[in-house]
């Protein structure tokens, strides 16, 4: 992806954002580039939009999140739409957004391999075959796994393939500082899957995003630890993994204070 696509892109997101909020434009002028960039508004009006995947063909995929907010004022969850925005003529502007589907459980992550879109809801994953063929009357989905917890406190999902070629999806804690693994091992993990198994190789209590390089192989994602600690106060940790251990970059920081400590190949935190 051109560094062009990346910060358009981020643009179409921000401004989908805010007019998800009732507000008019992003504001554009505050925001700080280097020399030589421009930003622009890349497409607008995507209700919550939450995270892209951009296809190797240029369709951008983009999966939604109803807002605490909005659930704490009695909006049902299942409210989400997936959407599909195109650039037909290489502007760097959308020409298109074409709502796929609505009203999903939070459908927070998308990924795209071979031609399939992925989305991952609070308690499922789905795929839709051949999507980029059927934009307009898109298939029915996939199962692929529906074994989810149903928490919707950090149960929505980002995903994303690994260079290993399987997806990970993560299982966040249904709590903001609790220990539930008795009830569900793979609460505060993150999840592998190839066809219909799986595993819980790493800690996290709220993953936000992953990525992953073919050399050396290995698997990142930052992840928010404690939060509603107020303004000066928030545990945060990166964890990477490579073959099947892991390896940590951890920094948690409290009032602050910071630290550094790295995981030992079962996944966990020394003490």
């Amino acid at each position: 992806m051109s560094t062009s696509i990346r910060l358009s892109a981020f643009a179409g997101i921000l401004a989908g954002s805010v007019v998800g909020l009732g507000a008019q434009q992003p504001p554009l002028e505050r925001i700080n580039l280097p020399e030589g960039f421009s930003i622009h508004v890349y497409a607008a009006g995507l209700t919550n939009p939450r995270s892209m995947v951009l296809s190797p063909n240029g369709t951008l995929f983009v999966g939604s999140r109803i807002t605490p907010r909005e659930i704490a004022q009695g909006a049902p969850p299942d409210r989400g739409q997936v959407y599909a925005v195109l650039d037909r003529d290489g502007d760097q502007r959308a020409d298109d957004v074409i709502t796929l589907t609505q009203g999903l459980n939070a459908p927070n992550g998308v990924a795209f391999r071979d031609g399939a879109l992925y989305v991952a809801e609070i308690n499922r994953i789905l795929r839709y075959d051949d999507i980029e063929t059927r934009l307009d009357d898109p298939p029915d989905p996939v199962v692929v796994n529906d074994s989810f917890p149903t928490d919707w406190m950090h149960g929505w999902k980002f995903i994303g393939f690994g260079p290993d070629g399987k997806l990970y999806a993560p299982v966040g804690a249904p709590c903001n500082i609790c220990d539930r693994e008795a009830d569900d091992p793979r609460y505060a993990s993150i999840t592998r899957m190839a066809a219909d198994s799986r595993c819980s190789p790493a800690g996290s209590a709220t993953q936000w995003g992953t990525t992953g390089t073919p050399r050396p192989a290995s698997c990142g994602s930052p992840a928010t630890g404690a939060t509603a600690l107020g303004t000066t106060a928030r545990a945060t940790r990166s964890t990477t993994r490579r073959d099947r251990g892991f390896i940590s970059a951890s920094r948690s920081v409290t009032l602050g204070t910071s630290r550094t400590r790295s995981l030992a190949p079962s996944g966990r935190v020394p003490s």
